[in-house]
C-alpha cells in the first residue's frame, strides 16, 4: 500500500523544522543577551568545569524525565498538564542555561572581545543549533548534550561565587 506524500507535505515539516530551529537559536542569544552576568558565570564554569555542568545537568535531566513519565501515567487531564509544565520546564531552563554555552563559544571564537554583538551571538547560536540536524547524532547526542549542559550551567552559575566577588574588586 503507497501513501502519498505531497510536496506540499514535505516543505510543510521541512519549514516547521527550520522554524523551530530558528526559535531555538533565538532562545539561546536572548538569554545570552538578557541575563550577559548570569551567563557570563555560566561560560566561565562551562569553560573551566565542563563535566561537572555535565554531570549536574544530566542528574537534573533524568529527573525531569522521571517526573514527566510519572506524570504522564496518571489518568486524569491534570496529571498529563503537569507533565508537560514538566518536559517543557526542562527544555526552557536548558535553553537558558545554554545561553552560557554560546558565551563560552563566543569567548573561544572571539577571544580579543569583551563584548559580542547579537550578530556575533546569534550566529554562534545558530551553529550550535544546527548541530542539532544531524540525524541521529544530532537529535539524540548534540541536542540532549546542549541542554543537559545549560541546565548543570544554571544551576551552578545561579549565585556569584566569593572568588568572582574578589576578583571584581
Amino acid at each position: 500500500m503507497n501513501i502519498p506524500i505531497t510536496s506540499a507535505e514535505v516543505y510543510m515539516w521541512f519549514f516547521i523544522h527550520v522554524g523551530v530551529l530558528l526559535v531555538a537559536a533565538a532562545w539561546l542569544t536572548v538569554s545570552a543577551i538578557l541575563f550577559p552576568k548570569f551567563t557570563g558565570r555560566g561560560a566561565v564554569i562551562l569553560g573551566s568545569k565542563p563535566w561537572r555542568s555535565f554531570f549536574i545537568g544530566l542528574g537534573l535531566f533524568i529527573i525531569g524525565i522521571i517526573l514527566f513519565a510519572v506524570m504522564n501515567a496518571i489518568p486524569f487531564a491534570g496529571g498529563k498538564f503537569i507533565a508537560v509544565v514538566i518536559g517543557l520546564s526542562v527544555i526552557l531552563l536548558g535553553l537558558l542555561g545554554a545561553g552560557g554555552l554560546v558565551r563560552c563559544l563566543a569567548l573561544r571564537v572571539y577571544p580579543k572581545e569583551m563584548s559580542h554583538s547579537v550578530r556575533s551571538l546569534y550566529g554562534i547560536s545558530l551553529l550550535v543549533v544546527m548541530t542539532w540536524m544531524l540525524p541521529l547524532l544530532g537529535w539524540f547526542l548534540a541536542l540532549p548534550t546542549t541542554l543537559i549542559l545549560g541546565l548543570g550551567s544554571i544551576i551552578q552559575s545561579r549565585t556569584p561565587k566569593t572568588q568572582d566577588a574578589t576578583t571584581e574588586a
